[in-house]
C-alpha cells in the first residue's frame, strides 16, 4: 500500500485505512469509525460589520486624540517663544 499512513488508537500503530464509504478500517485490527463531515466556518456578518465600524471610530477618535496633543504641543511652544 502506498497510501497515507494513520495513527490507530486501537492497536496502537502507524497503520494504512481502507475508505469505504463514510467508514474507514484499520486494514491491521479491524478497527472501524465514521468520518465526520468537514466543518465549515461561516463568518458572521454583523458581528463582521460591527468589528469594522468599531475600528473605524477607534482610529477616528485617535487622530482626532494626536491631533489635540500636538495642537496642545504646539500652543504651549509658542508661547514658551514669546
Amino acid at each position: 500500500m502506498n497510501g497515507p499512513m494513520a495513527f490507530c488508537p486501537h492497536c496502537q500503530k502507524d497503520v494504512h485505512f481502507i475508505n469505504a464509504g463514510r467508514l474507514r478500517r484499520c486494514a491491521v485490527c479491524g478497527f472501524e469509525f465514521e468520518q465526520s463531515p468537514p466543518v465549515s466556518y461561516e463568518p458572521d456578518f454583523v458581528a463582521t460589520a460591527v468589528m469594522t465600524v468599531g475600528h473605524v471610530l477607534l482610529r477616528v477618535f485617535l487622530i482626532l486624540g494626536v491631533t489635540l496633543l500636538i495642537g496642545v504641543a504646539v500652543l504651549f511652544a509658542s508661547c514658551a517663544l514669546h
